[in-house]
């Protein structure tokens, strides 16, 4: 079991900076837009109105969505659950 465990340390490794990453970026996007809809700003006036966002929203939705996907396999999963009641 430890030696098929050791194997897979790689690809969690790898996984975990994936999801650090689209973290991340998740948040980037939020306070670029954040900064951009806020009307006390002056970008507000010469970016909200000539812009359209659908592709912003389209991309940060599917970032979301891949997060929320991340979190119900996990929490899904008995075998972290069983994992993480035996060790805390």
């Amino acid at each position: 079991m430890e030696i098929e465990l050791s194997r897979c340390l790689p690809v969690f490794n790898e996984f975990l900076d994936t999801v650090r990453k689209l973290v991340a970026i998740t948040k980037n996007i939020l306070l670029q837009m954040n900064g951009l809809f806020n009307s006390k700003y002056p970008v507000y006036d010469s970016s909200f109105k000539k812009i359209t966002y659908h592709s912003i929203f389209d991309n940060l939705g599917e970032m979301l969505t891949s997060l929320y996907i991340i979190d119900l396999i996990i929490i899904e999963n008995t075998a972290f659950s069983d994992y993480w009641m035996q060790y805390n």
